[in-house]
C-alpha cells in the first residue's frame, strides 16, 4: 500500500512551483514601470495574472476543501 506521502509529492510540488510562479509574475508586475508598456501589453499582463489566479485558486481550493480530504479517506481504507 502506498503512503499518503507517496501519493501526494507531485501535487505537493506542482502546488509549490505553481505558486512560487505565480509570486513571481505578481511581483514582476508591481514593480515593472508600466508607463512603457502598450496597452496591449497591459492586457495581455493582466490576462495572464486572471489565469494565474484561477489557478491558485483551484490549489487553494484543493488543498483546504474535501477533495483532500476524500484523498486521504481513500489512501486510509487502502484502496488506490
Amino acid at each position: 500500500m502506498k503512503t499518503y506521502w507517496a501519493i501526494m509529492f507531485p501535487q505537493i510540488i506542482i502546488a509549490i512551483m505553481y505558486v512560487g510562479i505565480f509570486a513571481a509574475s505578481v511581483y514582476f508586475v508591481l514593480t515593472q514601470d508600466l508607463s512603457g508598456w502598450s496597452e496591449a501589453q497591459e492586457k495581455i499582463a493582466v490576462y495572464l495574472l486572471g489565469a494565474l489566479t484561477a489557478g491558485l485558486l483551484q490549489i487553494l481550493n484543493y488543498f483546504f476543501s474535501s477533495s483532500l480530504g476524500s484523498k486521504v479517506k481513500t489512501i486510509s481504507r487502502g484502496a488506490n
